[in-house]
């Protein structure tokens, strides 16, 4: 286990405390107590009535052949999703990448359904000539209010072709996605930045409150317990299930 970059706001000050290059015209962002997360004494806080996008990233060198990435979200502070799907527009999107678009090993992003409930989902995005693929890796799926820890193992494709790669996704320690035929090897040792968004379409689609962001790691051992075990109750401690 070895840290490769970690961000977690413990220091307090502005975003740009943290981050190489902030983009935040409206005063979206800031770092504060309110939005700690995971025990950490201040996380990051993203406005969501602001009505233009901010960007936030942390360049840092390539990883070796496996990662492993973490980071907390809290959603419960937001109000007034639409009925309807996002069409693209996202709350928040954190992207592993080569630069600020192009090649994204990851991008995670948290966004609304059609039903007006909170979603996330996972993809990679290839950019070449000005095209983009979209490589699915989690589709939309629900999730609840609350705090909640995000993992991701990534292990690179032993050689181009060869469609070995992995990638796990956890949320709250649970494992919900396993691949183990990911064609990442030349999109993999690209990957030089953390960088994190937000969508002024939720300004604009009456989305209110606000979400927060905290303690972002990333390891080079894809196996590394990076402290996103789930809540147990004394009745998950029985032996065979259910309650005493």
């Amino acid at each position: 286990m070895a840290t490769h970059i970690e961000i977690n706001h413990d220091s307090g000050g502005t975003p740009a405390t943290h981050y190489d290059s902030v983009t935040d015209t409206d005063g979206a962002l800031s770092i504060t107590g309110s939005s700690a997360l995971g025990g950490s004494a201040n996380g990051f806080q993203q406005d969501v009535d602001n009505p233009n996008f901010w960007i936030v990233s942390k360049t840092t060198s390539a990883p070796g052949t496996e990662l492993r990435f973490r980071f907390r979200f809290k959603n419960s502070n937001l109000a007034n999703l639409p009925g309807s799907g996002h069409g693209g527009s996202y709350i928040w999107r954190v992207d592993l990448s080569q630069s600020a678009s192009s090649n994204v090993l990851l991008s995670v992003t948290l966004a609304w359904n059609a039903s007006a409930q909170l979603v996330w989902n996972v993809v990679r995005r290839l950019i070449s000539d000005g095209d983009v693929t979209f490589v699915s890796l989690l589709t939309d799926t629900i999730v609840d209010s609350g705090e909640h820890c995000i993992e991701i193992k990534i292990v690179r494709e032993t050689a181009d072709g060869n469609a070995d790669g992995i990638v796990e996704i956890f949320l709250d320690g649970v494992s919900v996605v396993v691949s183990t035929t990911q064609t990442n090897f030349n999109t993999y040792p690209l990957v030089n930045r953390l960088r994190n968004n937000g969508n002024g379409g939720t300004q604009a689609v009456g989305i209110t409150g606000d979400a927060y962001l905290d303690e972002f790691i990333i390891d080079t051992d894809g196996d590394a317990d990076l402290g996103c075990l789930p809540t147990f109750s004394g009745y998950d401690l029985v032996l065979g299930g259910g309650q005493p």
